[in-house]
């Protein structure tokens, strides 16, 4: 093998080393959103207080932990491991139940999607336990970001979402007995710098 052929291979190997290595734009601009280390949320009623505890735990995902104390003693005391990324984690009662409930932003696929994708996944708290409120694989649109928001006294979920290729839209969302429901587009066809203004009113 003469030296230039030798360059050549060497060249090949070390672009391909690069390109099986490098991150690419899309899994960076995800994990830029994942700011949640170490987070915990609490909520009291009279002498109980609810405490759920979101963590990182590397590569490995996020625990997800309840804890109720009452009059400042343990009596339940629930967890278990997510598997994806988190992007957005709240509480609030959103199926007006009388009782929080965990408004999870996850990133990932589902069987009727199986591309890697921002989800909106909704849990309550039953006698101390996690279980799964509403799993929705997507809302109508690809979304980019959501929260809590109470408008006379009833509960809404108000969500940003990428409409198409440059635009994107504002909508508002109740809890409608099984799932989530589409209320009204707050706005439509805006850019994101506009729909992040709405949003955040």
């Amino acid at each position: 093998m003469n030296k230039l052929n030798l360059l050549l291979l060497i060249t090949i190997l070390l672009l391909t080393i690069i390109s099986c290595t490098s991150p690419s734009t899309e899994n960076k601009a995800v994990g830029n959103q994942l700011s949640f280390i170490d987070s915990t949320l609490h909520i009291t009623s009279g002498n109980e207080t609810l405490s759920v505890h979101l963590k990182s735990l590397g590569k490995y995902g996020y625990s997800l932990r309840a804890r109720t104390s009452r009059a400042g003693k343990e009596i339940t005391d629930f967890a278990f491991v997510l598997h994806y990324p988190v992007y957005h984690f709240e509480l609030a009662d959103i199926n007006r139940e009388g009782r929080p409930d965990i408004l999870l932003g996850v990133i990932k696929s589902t069987h009727f999607d199986p591309v890697q994708r921002k989800r909106l996944f909704l849990y309550k708290i039953d006698n101390g336990r996690i279980r799964p409120l509403w799993m929705g694989s997507r809302i109508s649109h690809p979304i980019v970001d959501f929260r809590y928001k109470k408008i006379n006294d009833h509960p809404y979920i108000i969500t940003i979402e990428k409409e198409n290729s440059n635009g994107y839209l504002v909508a508002e969302y109740e809890w409608k007995g099984f799932g989530l429901e589409l209320t009204k587009y707050i706005a439509r066809n805006i850019n994101q710098d506009k729909s992040h203004e709405i949003f955040t009113k």
